[in-house]
């Protein structure tokens, strides 16, 4: 004979284990579903991300500037000259010099490129949307941050640890509904292991840019204007009307490029404390009641810096 008590306490069981099953799965499933940060802290990665990858542009740009000058007044110089022989050796100290800046360029924007690519991959991280395009675009950029990183490395004596490829892989082959959370996860992970770089680069962009202003720089920009001056005022004034407006045109390239090495500076100090503290308040999931003051400082430094930079790849065009 079958005990029906028995048999309803089965029933019971299984549903029970049913249900448990279920909320097990459902708890297991939102844990990764859900983010791992805020919209807030997303919003402050986004214009944090932004800024540095704006900033990476200006470094370049002072030394471009100052390979241009130092040219353009060793040809004046040559213009100039008593005889053939002493304007060919100006033209030659000019391709020299040229050369010599140009190489420290190259060095420079290769600093910048690490700063470049992360702050692209901290853009793709921080998206919206995922896409397999997206996955791709940010497998390429890994590749492109370590490339940087190696290179730096082999530049500066320097032991700097890649990093791009390991974000990359972390949301390979992710499923959609656990994307937002590996996104997160990704950029925690980004933004710890940069720092050692950010720090490293940012030092050594400093330091170049002191050369061209501060307490203890070298006044080279200011030494170009006064070369300049000398020029005109001894012998490039008996020249025609269009050389009064070159050397006007020299003058405002040699103002923007004093100003953006000053904003630039200024930026490049705030960049390394903002990402120090933007690693601070990522560490948990939390609703930032305010804005991080000193990205939204590094922001409008950035953007104050622009116009300058866009005069001078004007002239530079």
């Amino acid at each position: 004979m079958i005990d029906f008590v028995t048999v309803n306490e089965l029933k019971n069981g299984i549903k029970f284990k049913s249900l448990l099953i279920i909320l097990l799965l459902l708890t297991f499933c939102l844990s990764g579903c859900v983010g791992l940060l805020t919209e807030s802290q997303v919003t402050e990665i986004k214009k944090f991300s932004s800024a540095s990858n704006s900033y990476s542009d200006y470094p370049g740009a002072v030394i471009n500037s100052h390979a241009d000058l130092s040219f353009h007044n060793q040809l004046t110089n040559a213009s100039s000259s008593v005889d053939g022989k002493n304007a060919f050796g100006f033209i030659e100290k000019g391709i020299e010099k040229h050369k010599r800046l140009t190489g420290l360029e190259k060095r420079t924007d290769n600093a910048c490129g690490i700063l470049r690519s992360y702050s692209a991959i901290l853009d793709k991280l921080s998206s919206d949307t995922y896409t397999a395009d997206t996955q791709a675009s940010l497998e390429k950029l890994g590749s492109q941050l370590d490339h940087s990183i190696q290179e730096y490395n082999e530049i500066s004596k320097s032991s700097l640890t890649t990093f791009g490829s390991l974000i990359a892989a972390t949301l390979r082959g992710v499923s959609s509904i656990y994307i937002k959370n590996r996104q997160h996860k990704a950029i925690k992970m980004a933004v710890t292991e940069a720092d050692p770089a950010i720090e490293e680069i940012m030092n050594a962009i400093t330091e170049l840019l002191e050369m061209y202003a501060g307490e203890n720089s070298l006044d080279i920009i200011q030494a170009e204007k006064d070369d300049l001056q000398t020029w005109y005022e001894t012998s490039g004034y008996k020249q025609p009307l269009s050389t009064a407006i070159w050397v006007a045109e020299e003058l405002e390239r040699i103002e923007s490029v004093l100003i953006l090495v000053e904003k630039s500076k200024n930026a490049a100090v705030n960049l390394q404390k903002a990402h120090k503290i933007l690693i601070t308040k990522i560490e948990k999931k939390t609703d930032l009641k305010d804005t991080i003051e000193i990205i939204e400082t590094l922001v409008e430094e950035v953007e104050a810096a622009k116009n300058f930079k866009e005069k001078l790849d004007k002239k530079n065009s």
